[in-house]
C-alpha cells in the first residue's frame, strides 16, 4: 500500500508542478512607477551658452545665449538697470562663457509606464516597457552690474540668477527575462534588452529682477514673437535590468526592478551618449 501511495505521489508532484507554472503562461499587462536617473552628459544644453544649440536646424527656431535674449529688447535692459538700480550690467568673460554654469544635472524624476509580457513560464518572458518622465536641470549663472553701492565701494556685485531647462522624455524596451527561484515567494531575474529614447526640449528659461525670459524663440522680432514648438528626437541603447519578483499566484505579480541603459540622446540636432537609469516598482495582472 504504502509503494502504490508513494508512486502515485510521485506522478502527480510533476503534474502539479507544471500546472503551477501553467497558470503564468501567457500575455501578462503591468502597470509601472518609479524613478528615473538621466545622465548629466546632456545638462549643459540648458546652460544659456547657446554653444551647443549653434548651427542646429530646428524648424526655424532660434536658440539664445542668456545675455543676447536679456538685451534683445532695450526696454528689458532698461527695466533690468533700473530693477538692480545699476548703470549698466555684463556677463563675466562672455567668450569664454564663464557666466554660465558647466556641469548642470537633471534632478530624479517620477517615472510612469507600462508593461507587455509573454510569459513562457513563471521565470521565463519576453517584455515590452514604455516609460515617460519629465525632468528638469537647475543651476546658477552670474552677472555683473554696474553703478550699484557695492560696484561705487570698488567691489564687484557679481550676483547670481537661476538657469533652468525642462524636457519629457520616453523611453521604450524591447528585452527577454529569465528568473531563477530563490524560494516560493521570490525570484531573482535579469532582463537584458535594446531600447528607444524620445527627448522633447520642452523650454530653457532664465530669470532675473521679477522676470523670465525664454531662450527658445519663434521669431526673429521681439515685437512679434511666437512660441516655439517642441519635437521630439528619438535615439537607440541597449542595457539590462534586474531585480526581484514575487508570483502572487493566479498568474499574477509585482517586482521591484533596477536598469541601466546605455543610450543615445538626441537633443534637436545636438547628439551624445550616456547612462540612464530606473529604479521601479511593477505590478503584472
Amino acid at each position: 500500500m504504502k509503494t502504490r501511495i508513494a508512486l502515485l505521489m510521485l506522478i502527480i508532484s510533476p503534474l502539479c508542478s507544471k500546472a503551477q507554472e501553467d497558470e503564468y503562461r501567457g500575455f501578462s499587462f503591468g502597470l509601472r512607477i518609479g524613478a528615473y536617473s538621466a545622465s548629466d552628459t546632456t545638462a549643459n544644453f540648458y546652460n544659456g551658452s547657446g554653444i551647443l544649440q549653434s548651427g542646429t536646424n530646428y524648424a526655424g527656431v532660434r536658440a539664445m545665449s542668456i545675455e543676447d535674449r536679456i538685451k534683445w529688447n532695450p526696454l528689458e535692459t532698461q527695466y533690468i538697470n533700473s530693477y538692480y538700480g545699476s548703470s549698466g550690467f555684463s556677463f563675466p568673460n562672455y567668450y569664454d562663457n564663464y557666466a554660465y554654469p558647466t556641469a548642470m544635472r537633471y534632478s530624479p524624476a517620477i517615472a510612469l509606464g507600462l508593461d507587455l509580457r509573454y510569459r513562457l513560464d513563471r521565470y521565463s518572458s519576453f517584455v515590452f516597457q514604455f516609460l515617460t518622465t519629465r525632468i528638469k536641470t537647475v543651476d546658477k549663472y552670474s552677472v555683473i552690474f554696474e553703478g550699484t553701492g557695492a560696484q561705487l565701494n570698488a567691489q564687484q556685485d557679481i550676483r547670481l540668477f537661476t538657469i533652468e531647462g525642462n524636457e519629457q522624455r520616453f523611453q521604450m524596451v524591447l528585452g527577454y527575462r529569465q528568473g531563477w527561484e530563490i524560494n516560493a515567494g521570490m525570484d531573482f531575474f535579469i532582463q537584458p534588452g535594446i531600447s528607444l529614447t524620445g527627448i522633447k526640449v520642452v523650454n530653457n528659461k532664465a530669470y532675473i529682477a521679477d522676470r523670465s525670459y525664454e531662450l527658445f524663440i519663434g521669431g526673429d522680432n521681439f515685437n512679434q514673437t511666437y512660441g516655439y514648438v517642441p519635437r521630439t528626437a528619438t535615439g537607440m541603447g541597449a542595457g539590462l535590468q534586474t531585480g526581484f519578483e514575487f508570483p502572487l499566484g493566479a498568474g499574477h505579480s509585482a517586482d521591484i526592478s533596477f536598469g541601466l541603459y546605455r543610450e543615445k540622446m538626441k537633443l534637436w540636432d545636438w547628439e551624445t551618449n550616456g547612462w540612464n537609469k530606473t529604479l521601479t516598482a511593477s505590478f503584472y495582472y
